[in-house]
């Protein structure tokens, strides 16, 4: 049985912010030699130059991946001192690996949100080896950066009984995009294959008895309601899965 394709909008708690809205802390951490007056800086005249050349200044000058500018952050902040902003980081970080994997992966626009179809895996032996690696890596980066932000609020590792209303839902979204990244990795060996689905299954059965908990989260400000279906969905689909995962590995 198929589980329809549903999508999930991002949504961001109050304490959740725009990283322009973060100066103050960067200014912290910032090197001010670094730091340049932009209201000093004469405008370059244009130069002719051949479109090869130019097409070889376009790739010099092209900025790095946003992610990969945001995570050495996280190795120089402290999670106790700087605990919104390690965050915050930590879940941009992780959602822009995430999107970088839908894209790699199946093409889809950067913020779109879907589980599709368990029903709808791909042939492992037709899947094109160094691609499927390649998004195998964006998917463990953004398990790593989703639990790096999920250990902000229960360092054990286990699920937080509660946390701040105006967190659970950006709480909740962090634990099942990092379920359902789990189950979306291909080419995988059979046993780390199958580890990984029962860790998925694992954190949506946490995700639903949180709800049971939390009642509150199905309340309009909130609004987990729909995540929770799916999560409900994805319980009662996914011991099928890992059978036909474990058939699979014993021939």
């Amino acid at each position: 049985m198929a589980i329809r394709s549903i999508s999930i909008a991002r949504r961001r708690s109050s304490c959740f912010l725009p990283l322009s809205d973060t100066k103050g802390d960067l200014e912290k951490i910032r090197d001010p030699n670094t730091q340049r007056d932009k209201r000093s800086a004469a405008p370059r005249p244009k130069k002719d130059v051949s479109p090869l050349m130019g097409a070889v200044l376009t790739e010099q000058s092209r900025p790095p991946p946003v992610a990969a500018l945001l995570t050495p952050l996280l190795e120089q902040l402290s999670p106790k001192v700087y605990v919104a902003f390690w965050r915050q980081l930590s879940f941009t970080s992780a959602e822009i690996y995430q999107e970088l994997f839908e894209l790699k992966g199946k093409g889809k626009m950067p913020g779109s949100r879907s589980l599709n179809s368990l029903d709808d895996d791909e042939d492992d032996a037709a899947v094109d080896v160094k691609k499927a690696a390649r998004c195998n890596e964006l998917a463990r980066k953004a398990i790593k950066h989703y639990g790096i932000f999920l250990e902000s609020y229960q360092p054990d590792g286990t699920t937080a009984e509660k946390v701040e209303k105006d967190h659970a839902s950006t709480y909740l979204i962090g634990k099942l995009n990092r379920a359902r990244l789990r189950t979306k990795m291909r080419g995988l060996p059979a046993d780390d294959n199958i580890e990984e689905h029962k860790m998925a299954l694992k954190e949506y059965e946490e995700i639903l008895q949180y709800g049971d908990r939390n009642p509150e989260v199905v309340d309009a400000d909130v609004n987990m309601s729909m995540e929770l279906k799916l999560c409900a969905e994805m319980v009662g689909l996914l011991p099928t899965k890992l059978a036909r995962l474990a058939k699979r590995r014993s021939r």
